[in-house]
């Protein structure tokens, strides 16, 4: 007798291990989603962020003032010409990258 006892504590046992297990992995996996989404949209908050840095930046290079100092000077007239290419590829890099973070959120 003590055998079909021990027996049937067996499976409520297992049962419960199954579930307790089950409900974990849904916790983690959501948790895991969330997680996911919550850093994209901070990603996304940055890139954006810098965007703006970047446009502010080439406003400012853009004013009068600022142009004829530059053209006084050949060297600077052409650092100028390397860092408006280098901020452009900035801005389009970023561009594709939030496309890519907006792609995966679908």
């Amino acid at each position: 007798m003590p055998n079909n006892l021990k027996q049937k504590t067996i499976k409520p046992q297992h049962k419960t291990h199954f579930i307790v297990t089950s409900i974990t992995t849904l916790l983690l996996i959501t948790g895991c989603q969330t997680t996911g989404s919550k850093q994209n949209r901070e990603m996304t908050h940055v890139i954006t962020q810098q965007e703006i840095l970047i446009d502010t930046l080439v406003a400012e290079r853009e004013q009068v003032k600022v142009k004829s100092q530059i053209h006084k000077n050949e060297t600077l007239t052409t650092a100028e010409g390397h860092l408006i290419a280098a901020l452009n590829a900035l801005k389009q890099s970023s561009k594709a990258l939030k496309e890519v973070i907006r792609n995966e959120q679908q």
